[in-house]
């Protein structure tokens, strides 16, 4: 077997299900995730940069997020919303506050298209799949302290956008900093 195929198995071995796990919650979809896994898996058994990598699962955490936000670009309307099969875990929660709850949730993922690709992916890797600051830190060659100020930053930009009654479909990170 080569050594390529080997690091991705052993990738899909420690990392598969955390994986599909961050894809289903950036695309709220298990079939989207489905896809967006095997191609992750193409792109990767391709990639010489996932080959030099130090930190191989780092690497494809950052794949599979790029992958997702592309993915929900491509989308030209918003994705349909899933009939549910089972009775919500939760008897509390009412089918309305259930669909609230996922459009706010869409609003904030369609808000974070708009960050910096580095401050979207410390943001997911930091609250999503819960990596310490100095773990990001590691992967990015900065100071938890410089991460910690990105997450920061960036949780404040969602902030303003998914204000209720604010227009922010055109601003950027990039054009809210007037860089």
């Amino acid at each position: 077997m080569s050594q390529p195929s080997t690091r991705l198995e052993e990738l899909l071995e420690t990392g598969g299900r955390s994986l599909y796990a961050l894809l289903v919650r950036l695309t709220l979809s298990e079939d989207a995730a489905d896809e967006l896994l095997q191609e992750l898996v193409v792109r990767l058994s391709r990639s010489e940069g996932f080959q030099k990598a130090d930190h191989p699962l780092a690497y494809a955490r950052r794949a599979a997020i790029h992958l997702a936000f592309d993915r929900r670009r491509q989308w030209k309307h918003r994705p349909k919303v899933e009939p549910l099969l089972e009775e919500p875990e939760s008897a509390a929660k009412s089918p309305l506050r259930l669909l609230i709850d996922r459009e706010e949730f869409e609003n904030v993922l369609a808000a974070m298209e708009r960050l910096s690709s580095r401050s979207r992916t410390c943001l997911v890797l930091h609250y999503t799949e819960q990596l310490s600051y100095t773990e990001i830190a590691e992967q990015f060659s900065a100071t938890p302290h410089q991460i910690r100020g990105i997450c920061h930053k960036a949780v404040r930009r969602l902030q303003q956008w998914t204000a209720v009654g604010l227009p922010c479909e055109k601003q950027t990170e990039e054009t809210a900093d007037g860089s």
